[in-house]
């Protein structure tokens, strides 16, 4: 579902907008390998302050671009080290 504005309005689970993203801003994380994970957001979403939005600041929406704008993970292979896999946000 990359590309797509996963914004969920306060009391939804499982119901994101769908729209084509066109704006991206990054938070902090722990679960992902480099401790941030990109947000994408439609022109409508973007504008929300329900939970799904918060801790983004108004002013720091860029345009979304997929090769810039990408999420690392770990992969567990136990026994061997972790591997980190990349996909656009």
């Amino acid at each position: 579902m990359s590309g797509k504005c996963r914004y969920s309005h306060p009391g939804t689970w499982g119901h994101e907008c769908g729209k084509p993203g066109k704006w991206a801003q990054s938070r902090a994380s722990e679960t992902t390998a480099n401790g941030r994970y990109w947000c994408v957001r439609c022109d409508e979403c973007r504008s929300y302050t329900g939970p799904d939005n918060t801790g983004f600041s108004r002013s720091g929406w860029l345009p979304y671009d997929p090769q810039q704008h990408r999420n690392s993970w770990l992969q567990n292979r136990w026994p061997n080290p972790p591997a980190v896999i990349e996909s656009a946000a």
